[in-house]
């Protein structure tokens, strides 16, 4: 079953409910079962979804919300929260203890500090076909697949083609305007959960990724393409025109100017752009809407 051209491979054996997502159909099952996990601490009410908990807090319980706010507060700053696990979360970020032994670098956990640690392997393994390299020879083995396999998921809306089902059921997402990763401190969408990890370091101060020639850090592992900057190296190349740059991104967007594909429509007007920049602009200077 489809919708919209998402597959949706886990059903429900009692009803018709399908879904993405084994974790979605658990929940589900929990209708059928009559399970009711989440309890309240304040009286005896219990529920299926752990957001229906919180909205029955709020509409019963709200007086007690500002005892419950201030009951775990930091001793460095004004932060507060009603919740002790999240007290001792924020305390990381006043104490970095993890120190990388070949720089100056120090990480407010193990996990940080692994992911720092891979910018100082050398990365040996180089792909025949491409600039790529790695220290993992399962990913040079995954990366080469892309020079030779068949792209046999088409999007029927346009002339997109996919190599994998779900990177299909992503691209899908584009034509939809679903974006079902959200984030908990901004407004911010996306619609892959791996662009919703890299998006929320933007929240913590933590820079892993240091150029040794310059004083550029990112929280996102894109030192490569940063290091071609100093190299002078500009290995993606457009097959159209002369234009050659530094990142594969910036190549990707560069083709989008070839190409008739206009995506972004105006809400206002007929006006369709190639690029979300483009229509960005026509708001502000059509509409004098600034997005």
């Amino acid at each position: 079953m489809t919708v919209t051209g998402i597959s949706r491979p886990f059903k429900c054996d009692v009803c018709k409910y399908s879904t993405r997502k084994d974790v979605h159909l658990q929940i589900h099952r929990r209708i059928h079962a009559g399970e009711r996990p989440y309890k309240c601490d304040s009286c005896n009410y219990a529920t299926k979804k752990r957001k229906n908990l919180s909205d029955h807090f709020q509409a019963v319980h709200s007086h007690l919300q500002t005892a419950v706010l201030v009951s775990f507060k930091c001793e460095y700053c004004l932060y507060t929260t009603s919740c002790r696990g999240k007290l001792i979360r924020h305390k990381l970020t006043h104490d970095k203890p993890y120190k990388c032994d070949k720089c100056d670098y120090s990480g407010q956990s193990k996990s940080n500090l692994a992911t720092h640690l891979r910018i100082h392997i050398i990365k040996h393994l180089k792909c025949g076909e491409c600039t790529f390299t790695t220290d993992k020879i399962y990913n040079l083995t995954a990366h080469q697949k892309i020079h030779t396999e068949e792209k046999q998921y088409k999007c029927p809306q346009c002339d997109y083609a996919a190599r994998r089902q779900f990177q299909l059921d992503t691209h899908m997402m584009l034509h939809t305007g679903v974006k079902p990763f959200k984030c908990e401190s901004c407004s911010y969408s996306c619609r892959q959960k791996v662009l919703l990890v890299r998006h929320a370091r933007i929240h913590s101060a933590d820079k892993p990724y240091k150029c040794d020639k310059c004083d550029y850090s990112s929280a996102h592992n894109n030192l490569t393409s940063h290091m071609r900057m100093h190299a002078g190296e500009k290995p993606f190349k457009c097959d159209a025109c002369p234009y050659a740059t530094s990142n594969r991104s910036n190549l990707a967007t560069h083709k989008k100017s070839h190409s008739d594909v206009r995506p972004f429509e105006c809400g206002l007007c007929d006006y369709a752009g190639k690029l979300k920049s483009h229509l960005k602009k026509h708001l502000k200077i059509k509409h004098s809407l600034i997005l």
